[in-house]
């Protein structure tokens, strides 16, 4: 795709001359209250008649943590700060202008930074993925006993990396003197975002909000100018920006056929996941751990901790301990033990049996799945893909080879991928040799008509009876979740109205 209409160029070759230009950070407030609980909506209304810079937005807070339970639990904020929110929207006008369709914006993000895939292909989110959007830094949160009654300290956080328009794929500066009143709008997640011993006890509240970004001008008048005949021409600036939708189902069969639709100017890529039924719901098993020894006792192990040391060790403070009484329904059988705090929010299941059989199976079981894709009548990709596959496939999505990033911190084996961070990609696109910023090859062109796409997976029975266990912890059953990448086009008009083309 051409970048010309991004921003005018006229805007790059200004700033390498530095003709009368400056900058400055402005500071923005949320337009209603000083404090927010999970469930609100914060909003930040864009000041007017600014050059804004989007590859320097970022929003700080601070997050207390409190117990309303009846007695002391341990719980963690999410790993990555995106957590916080449930819905992202920018709207010109009161028009949203993408991420409108995506319903969890959180659990999108959270899949893309274990997998260590860029946030979007021109600023790699190290620094989110590094330290979870801590001000310090720690390599994970840090796991709290809070008492029933009592509230953690201020923990200072920071969101530095952003999904759609505001993410500046093509265009890094947002003329706001061209558009109708711009707001941010996110929507934040609720209490069981937050990983802890008893989802119920727990609830979180947010103070000091604000969004920080530099700010460009052009003392001599020249750049205005500039646009004023750009505009005066009739033809709209066309801003292209990757866009995300997400669609969610729920199926209590070990046969899965997600069906939705979509319509869109570039496909870029898809991604399946099955997340556990209850994984928003206020349940006590919302930590993946494992029983090795069989005693009903479960242990989750911290970052560093070897997996394969026992439950036992929990007993020295190296993780956390359940007994069997507070274990999840199937007992002993649970996900794959986590390199970190994690919780059930955040779990993405490939529903297929962990080959080392840690946590009571009493033997190798033989539980398999396979995935594909069925776009338009036409099998993505031509053969059932396994979860050895779905490894390459989701590394392949973003051209990860060619960006030389590693497969993801995160994911140190094909289990711990299958049981936690599982996803089934399909890249539609193809990209430039310029680290990922540009197309090659736009994807999959659906205008005009709205194309049905379907996510099979497909589960085998074992003798073990590995389905039942695992539906019984999951509730009863999955929650099939597609996440898709999309070009957009932003419209802006000389009378200062817009359009979006998805």
């Amino acid at each position: 795709m051409e970048r010309g209409g991004a921003q005018p160029r006229n805007v790059e070759y200004y700033l390498q001359r530095m003709v009368g230009y400056s900058k400055n950070t402005i500071r923005i407030l949320p337009q209603s209250k000083p404090t927010y609980n999970a469930g609100d909506t914060v909003i930040f209304r864009l000041p007017t008649n600014s050059i804004l810079d989007l590859h320097t937005m970022n929003m700080k807070f601070s997050c207390q943590l409190s117990n309303v339970g009846t007695a002391a639990a341990q719980v963690s904020v999410p790993r990555f700060t995106q957590s916080f929110i449930r819905r992202f929207d920018i709207t010109m006008g009161g028009m949203q202008t993408g991420l409108g369709a995506l319903h969890d914006y959180g659990a999108c993000y959270h899949l893309m930074a274990v997998n260590k895939i860029p946030t979007h292909r021109t600023k790699m989110d190290l620094r989110a993925t590094d330290h979870a959007g801590y001000l310090t830094a720690v390599s994970d949160p840090t796991v709290q006993t809070i008492g029933n009654g009592a509230n953690s300290s201020w923990i200072p956080l920071t969101i530095s990396s952003w999904r759609g328009l505001a993410g500046g794929s093509f265009m890094r500066f947002l003329d706001t003197n061209l558009c109708p009143d711009i707001e941010i709008r996110i929507q934040l997640a609720p209490t069981t975002i937050l990983p802890s011993s008893n989802a119920s006890y727990f609830k979180y509240l947010l103070q000091n909000l604000s969004l920080s970004m530099e700010s460009i001008s052009f003392g001599d008048g020249s750049y205005r100018a500039m646009v004023d005949v750009r505009m005066s021409t009739g033809n709209p600036l066309v801003i292209p920006f990757y866009n995300w939708s997400g669609f969610e189902g729920n199926t209590t069969t070990q046969n899965v056929n997600q069906q939705f639709t979509i319509g869109t100017e570039s496909l870029n890529g898809i991604i399946g996941t099955l997340r556990p039924q209850n994984y928003d719901s206020q349940v006590t098993a919302t930590i993946g751990g494992f029983d090795s020894d069989g005693n009903g006792n479960r242990y989750v192990p911290q970052l560093g901790n070897d997996p394969t040391v026992g439950d036992k060790a929990a007993t020295t403070g190296s993780g956390l301990l359940y007994s069997a009484s507070t274990a999840p329904a199937g007992g002993a059988i649970v996900p794959y033990p986590t390199n970190s705090f994690v919780g059930w929010y955040h779990t993405f299941l490939s529903g297929e049996q962990p080959t080392n059989n840690t946590g009571g199976f009493g033997g190798q079981g033989t539980w398999t799945a396979n995935y594909q894709f069925n776009i338009d009548s036409k099998l993505y990709p031509q053969f059932q893909a396994d979860v050895h596959d779905a490894w390459h496939l989701m590394r392949n999505l973003f051209d990860a080879n060619a960006l030389s990033l590693t497969y993801g911190s995160s994911v140190q084996s094909l289990d711990q991928f299958a049981q936690q961070y599982f996803g089934f990609a399909l890249g539609l696109d193809h990209h430039a040799d310029d680290g990922g910023k540009d197309h090659l090859i736009s994807g999959l062109n659906t205008t005009g008509s709205l194309i049905p796409i379907t996510f099979s997976v497909n589960m085998t029975q074992d003798s073990l009876g590995w389905w039942g266990k695992l539906r019984t912890m999951c509730g009863g059953g999955f929650r099939p979740t597609i996440f898709c990448n999309m070009t957009s086009t932003l419209m802006i008009f000389r009378d200062r109205t817009i359009s979006v083309v998805n």
